[in-house]
């Protein structure tokens, strides 16, 4: 079914996003319409900024540590240094998503035609109207004096990148606030879930760092450095695979009455989504119930080329659609999968982790959403020195 609604065109993503799950015709929401070496030196500075250099073990909240440290990252490489250091600009990129996400799912409690009403009458309504408002008066004058600037300045960040790909009217501050809430809190969560499963299963942390330290002697740091790191890779997409953010995916709504070929009927103005439930299927996953880091790297040994693209983090498959499937799949997956590895070596190498003693982290539902724990505290402690293998990445 999932190959028929991915090309079917009667079924719409964009509607069933944008009028329902969030509101975009009212304020607050209109972001949601818009819809190398110096990582290693930016990962470094970053996480000794967001991780204590204690050699004791001490516990830290795990999610609300991940956050801001990704969100920083993330930042400096789609907005530029100035931003980066801009911690109006962190506490706004790190709180929109939880805002909107939260207020969505609020209005959604009322009948349509009232929930403008409800918006202008709700706290949370108006403290999301004021993150959109000060982005707006943290991004618009940096495109402003961008624009009074002689041709022949180069910029390589994404506000340069839409600027000069857009064809028609956009609001440039949504744009980026957009692009916030719907990749930073994905990525942290990978980020998390995966350091807690890695955590839990402390045999493959040498097999990991191992990797890590032979592939960067060979290549340096370099993206053909991140794709030989097979066994990283698998691991992350184990944890995606068990753990995956949505376990329903490829929502769309009917425009109009639709007949699928298996003769399911989706009358207009109705939501369908299809279920993740394959990433646990048996038949296709023998012992499909546990993490089992090594899985897609086997795989991937003993594949061939074509078959090898299709199993890495980033691919997409009906099999396994961690990153959704079809025409509307995450189109930053490739970017999350890197800023992921990148992250993960250097905490691996440099630091020391492990899930304290009588405790289990478990991922937090609502209805089809997956998440970490907010509230799960993981161990760590900083190694003696620097891991010299990631000195060849300065």
């Amino acid at each position: 079914m999932a190959d028929e609604i991915k090309k079917d065109s009667r079924l719409s993503f964009i509607k069933a996003s944008n009028d329902s799950a969030f509101h975009i015709s009212i304020p607050g929401f209109e972001p949601y319409r818009e819809g190398g070496k110096h990582e290693a030196a930016l990962v470094k500075n970053v996480v000794h900024g967001h991780l204590k250099k204690t050699l004791k073990w001490h516990k830290i909240p795990l999610n609300a540590t991940m956050l801001p440290l990704i969100t920083r990252i993330s930042t400096r490489v789609l907005l530029g240094e100035d931003l980066c250091r801009n911690e109006e600009w962190i506490r706004i990129a790190s709180s929109y998503s939880v805002t909107s996400t939260t207020v969505a799912g609020r209005l959604r409690r009322w009948p349509q035609h009232l929930r403008y009403i409800v918006s202008l009458l709700s706290p949370q309504c108006w403290e999301l109207r004021k993150q959109v408002s000060d982005s707006h008066a943290l991004i618009d004058p940096i495109l402003e004096r961008r624009r009074s600037e002689e041709k022949g300045t180069v910029y390589n960040d994404s506000l340069e990148w839409f600027e000069k790909t857009a064809k028609a009217a956009y609001d440039p501050a949504d744009t980026q606030l957009f692009l916030t809430a719907v990749s930073i809190h994905t990525t942290v969560d990978l980020l998390s879930q995966a350091l807690e499963d890695i955590c839990a299963h402390p045999e493959i942390i040498g097999p990991l760092q191992d990797e890590i330290r032979t592939v960067i002697k060979e290549e340096g740091w370099n993206t053909k450095a991140l794709y030989k790191m097979k066994l990283l890779d698998s691991a992350l997409k184990e944890t995606q695979r068990l753990k995956p953010v949505q376990i329903a995916s490829m929502m769309r709504e009917a425009l109009v009455d639709v007949t699928l070929q298996d003769g399911t009927f989706i009358p207009k103005g109705h939501q369908l989504a299809v279920s993740c439930h394959n990433m646990r299927d048996e038949k296709i996953y023998p012992n499909a119930n546990e993490w089992d880091g090594y899985r897609f790297y086997r795989e991937r040994q003993e594949a061939d080329a074509a078959r090898e693209d299709k199993i890495q983090l980033s691919s997409t498959s009906v099999e396994h659609m961690g990153f959704g499937y079809g025409e509307h799949a995450c189109p930053g997956r490739f970017f999350a999968a890197k800023e992921v590895k990148i992250v993960m070596m250097y905490l691996l190498l440099n630091y020391e982790w492990r899930i304290p003693e009588g405790t289990k982290p478990n991922p937090v539902s609502c209805c089809t959403i997956w998440v970490t724990d907010p509230t799960f505290e993981i161990e760590v402690r900083k190694k003696g020195s620097e891991d010299p293998a990631l000195e060849l990445a300065y």
